[in-house]
């Protein structure tokens, strides 16, 4: 799990977590999903899940200036604490808390630079992501502090980069005494039904490969599945926004498992097993 040392205030808390993208949360909690079965008839069904999971667990990486991913690099670690300088140093007697991004644009925070919550505004805000490119940003983030517990809530979050716009909606809480942080982020999969990832780690691009080390993605219909990458995956160099190449690996309940690994932008293979000995089984599918 990730870790933040406290040795900062809230607003240069915020600096650090700034590009994460958010969902409110309503006042009543849904029970818990449970771990999916995996079988012959939804092996496919998740395999596509974990697909679409790994796309958007790197595209939220690629919003955030430290990444997503619980391993923070030295490269990472200096972009973040470069982002909550410039807070501390924009900071005026009067008025909002304003940073301006390295290729352009602005957010801006609240009046009251001591507030505990209120509103950050993305307008047109432009960063460079080392791997990705330059990254623009539109949208408001809502942050709540309670001492020693910070909150963010971006909701619907525009993402431009590499050619494609995105829209990403996540949740993070982050203890600034034990320094644990958890985040979730729900998004339409592909068919439209709507998925929830959870807790990723990753490292690698999307050019060089992705690497999921843990990552949780849960189906509406099957429950969820926590995934990895046997080999990296490659999220460029296809128009359809599909991956070039790479294998992800799913686990389900009592031993159950799926495989997907991308044979080019227009095919892949699936794979499942039941975990009763009888050993996977496969088939071919096409985007």
């Amino acid at each position: 799990m990730q870790k933040f040392k406290r040795n900062f205030n809230c607003l240069a808390v915020l600096a650090l977590v700034v590009g994460l993208s958010a969902c409110s949360s309503g006042d009543e909690s849904p029970p818990p999903p449970q771990s999916a079965a995996i079988s012959a008839t939804n092996a496919q069904a998740l395999s596509i899940a974990a697909t679409d999971a790994s796309i958007e667990a790197s595209v939220n990486q690629a919003a955030n200036p430290f990444g997503v991913s619980i391993a923070v690099d030295s490269t990472t670690v200096a972009v973040s604490q470069q982002i909550a300088n410039m807070f501390q140093q924009q900071r005026s007697p009067i008025g909002a808390v304003v940073l301006t991004g390295d290729c352009g644009g602005s957010v801006e925070g609240p009046d009251d630079q001591t507030a505990t919550s209120g509103v950050m505004s993305f307008n047109n805000y432009c960063t460079n992501v080392p791997g990705y490119g330059n990254m623009t940003m539109n949208g408001n983030v809502a942050f709540s502090f309670r001492d020693p517990v910070l909150s963010l809530n971006y909701n619907n979050v525009q993402v431009s980069f590499g050619g494609q716009t995105e829209t990403l909606n996540m949740s993070l809480t982050v203890n600034l005494d034990t320094g644990d942080v958890s985040w979730s982020s729900s998004f339409a999969g592909t068919g439209g039904q709507q998925l929830t990832i959870s807790n990723f780690e990753i490292t690698g691009t999307p050019s060089s490969g992705i690497n999921i080390i843990s990552g949780r993605v849960t189906h509406p219909s099957f429950g969820y599945i926590d995934i990895t990458t046997s080999s990296p995956v490659v999220l460029t160099g296809c128009e359809n926004n599909r991956p070039m190449s790479g294998t992800i690996v799913a686990q389900g309940s009592g031993g159950t498992s799926a495989s997907i690994t991308f044979n080019g932008c227009n095919s892949y293979t699936w794979c499942y097993d039941l975990g009763n000995g009888s050993g996977p089984q496969c088939n071919s599918g096409t985007w």
